[in-house]
C-alpha cells in the first residue's frame, strides 16, 4: 500500500510538471486500468500542497498548450508572465521544459524533409541553448525535475560527470523520477552499480533501484544479468514495463522461445500497448514469422496508424517480404517522427547495404549506421555494419579496425558478434600501418568519429 501511495504521489507530480512519459510509466507500475488514458487526463487528484493555487493555474494552461502540441505558445505564455523565475524553481523548470519541447518540435519539422533528415550531421535543437542558459543561471535553486533537465542538456554537451552528480542529487530528492533513471543508465556502466547502491543505501535504499539495475544491464547488453534481474522483478512487480523488459532481454539473450511467451502474455494483458513492440517485431523478423508480423502490423495500424512504432513494424514487415523500397519509406517515417531512433537508423542502413537484395546505396548505408551510433553509442549492430562496409567496400582498414573494436567493446559476451568483429579487426589491423601493435581504443572518442567519404569508384 505504501508503494502505491508513493507511485500515486509521483504520478500527480509528473503530470503537474507536464512529464507525460514519466506519468505513463508510473501509472503502469501501479497496474492502473487504462494507464495511458489516465495519463492524458491532466492533474487528476493533484495534491494542493505540491503547487500553490496560482502556480497550479499557470501549470494547467501550460499543460493544455503542450497537449495541443503548441510548445512555442507555452514558452511565449511563460515568458510574458509576471512570475519571478529567480525565486520559483517550478516555473523555471516549466519555462525551460517548454523551450526544450519547442526546439524538439522545430527539429522534427525540419526532419520532414528527407534531405535534411539524411544530412551527415543531426539537426540540432536550437532552443536548448536558451533553456541551458536559464538552468545554468538558476542551478543552485533547481528542484529535482530542473536538475534532471539540466543534466539532460549537459549530457548532450558531453559533460557526463557533472550530469551524473546532478542526477544522483535529483534522484535522492525524488526516487521515482523515471526520466532521471533512464538518463543515468545512458551515462553510467554496470561497474558503477556498487557506488550507486551505496549512495541510495545511505538514505535507506529504495525499491526502484533494482528496476534501474535491470534497465542498465539491458542498455549495456549484459543480457544474462538483465534477464535474471527482470525475472526476479516479475515475481514482485508483474507490471507491463517489467514484463516488456523481460521479453526484450530474453530476445537479446537469444532465448527466443521465452521471449515469445512473455510478449504473448503481455499482448493479452495490454493489446493496445505500443511500448516494447519494436523488440517483438524484431523477434518475429528473426524467426521469419511473416503471418504473425503481418497480424501485428495490422493491429498496430488499427490502434495508432501514425505512431512511430506502427511505421517501425511495417518497415520490418516489408523488409522480411523483400520489398526494400517500401521498407526504406517506412523507416524514413519513423525517423521523421523520432530523429534519434538508433534502431531505425540501423535498419535503414541494413536496407541500403550492398549485401541486401533490393535497393543498394553504400553511401547512404554508411551514413545511416553513423547516425545510429551518434544517437546511441551502444548500438553494436551499427558498429558492426560500419566495420563491414569500411573494410569490404572502401578498403578503409584503419577505420574498419576501429569500428570493429567499438563493436566488441559494446557487446563482449556475444560469441557470434565477437567472431565476426574480431575477424574484421584482425584482418584490418594486418593491413594497417603498425600492424597488430595499433589499438583502435587509443584513438578519437565517439564524438569525433567521422563517416569516411566514399571512394570515387562508388
Amino acid at each position: 500500500m505504501q508503494r502505491i501511495q508513493e507511485l500515486e504521489a509521483a504520478y500527480d507530480e509528473a503530470m503537474l510538471h507536464c512529464m507525460t512519459d514519466d506519468a505513463v510509466w508510473l501509472a503502469e507500475m501501479m497496474e492502473l486500468p487504462e494507464a495511458s488514458a489516465r495519463a492524458e487526463q491532466m492533474f487528476v487528484g493533484m495534491p494542493p500542497t505540491t503547487c500553490p493555487g496560482r502556480d497550479a493555474d499557470i501549470a494547467r494552461q501550460v499543460a493544455c498548450f503542450l497537449e495541443l502540441q503548441e510548445p512555442a505558445r507555452a514558452a511565449d505564455f511563460l515568458q510574458r508572465g509576471d512570475w519571478d523565475r529567480s525565486s520559483d524553481p517550478f516555473m523555471t523548470f516549466l519555462y525551460a521544459w517548454s523551450l526544450h519541447l519547442k526546439g524538439e518540435q522545430e527539429r522534427r519539422d525540419l526532419c520532414l524533409d528527407k534531405g535534411t533528415l539524411l544530412s551527415p550531421k543531426p539537426v540540432q535543437n536550437t532552443a536548448d541553448n536558451s533553456a541551458f542558459s536559464l538552468l545554468q543561471l538558476r542551478k543552485s535553486e533547481l528542484h529535482a525535475q530542473g536538475l534532471w533537465l539540466y543534466a539532460e542538456l549537459l549530457h548532450k554537451r558531453g559533460c557526463d560527470s557533472e550530469a551524473r552528480a546532478l542526477l544522483l542529487d535529483a534522484l535522492t530528492r525524488r526516487p521515482l523520477l523515471w526520466s532521471a533513471w533512464r538518463l543515468l543508465a545512458d551515462i553510467v556502466s554496470p561497474a558503477e552499480l556498487p557506488s550507486i547502491r551505496a549512495h541510495f543505501a545511505r538514505f535507506g535504499g529504495h525499491w526502484v533501484v533494482p528496476v534501474f539495475e535491470a534497465l542498465l544491464y539491458s542498455k549495456c547488453h549484459d543480457s544474462e544479468s538483465a534477464k535474471a534481474q527482470y525475472r526476479n522483478l516479475s515475481v514482485e512487480l508483474p507490471t507491463a514495463p517489467v514484463l516488456g523488459g523481460l521479453g526484450s532481454t530474453c530476445y537479446e539473450a537469444n532465448d527466443h522461445d521465452t521471449a515469445m511467451r512473455v510478449f504473448e502474455e503481455l499482448r493479452k494483458r495490454e493489446p493496445h500497448r505500443m511500448e516494447d513492440l519494436e523488440r517483438l517485431t524484431m523477434l518475429l523478423y528473426t524467426k521469419e514469422k511473416v503471418d504473425a508480423l503481418a497480424l501485428l502490423a495490422h493491429q498496430c495500424h488499427t490502434t495508432a496508424r501514425s505512431h512511430k512504432v506502427t511505421q517501425y513494424v511495417l518497415g520490418n514487415l516489408y523488409s522480411l517480404e523483400k520489398c526494400g523500397a517500401k521498407a526504406i519509406a517506412y523507416f524514413h517515417r519513423v525517423l521523421q517522427l523520432d530523429p534519434d531512433n538508433a534502431s531505425a537508423w540501423t535498419l535503414l542502413g541494413h536496407e541500403y547495404s550492398p549485401y541486401q537484395v533490393g535497393v543498394t546505396n553504400t553511401r547512404a548505408c554508411m551514413q545511416s549506421y553513423h547516425r545510429a551510433v551518434l544517437a546511441e553509442p551502444r548500438e553494436y549492430r551499427a558498429w558492426l555494419g560500419l566495420a563491414q562496409i569500411a573494410y569490404s567496400e572502401f578498403s578503409l582498414h584503419f577505420l574498419a579496425a576501429y569500428y570493429a573494436g567499438r563493436c566488441i567493446a559494446v557487446r563482449p559476451n556475444d560469441e557470434r558478434v565477437q567472431s565476426v568483429a574480431e575477424m574484421i579487426r584482425e584482418e584490418a589491423q594486418s593491413r594497417c600501418p603498425g600492424g597488430s601493435d595499433w589499438s583502435p581504443f587509443s584513438r578519437s572518442p565517439l564524438g569525433q568519429v567521422t563517416t569516411p567519404a566514399p571512394h570515387p569508384a562508388h
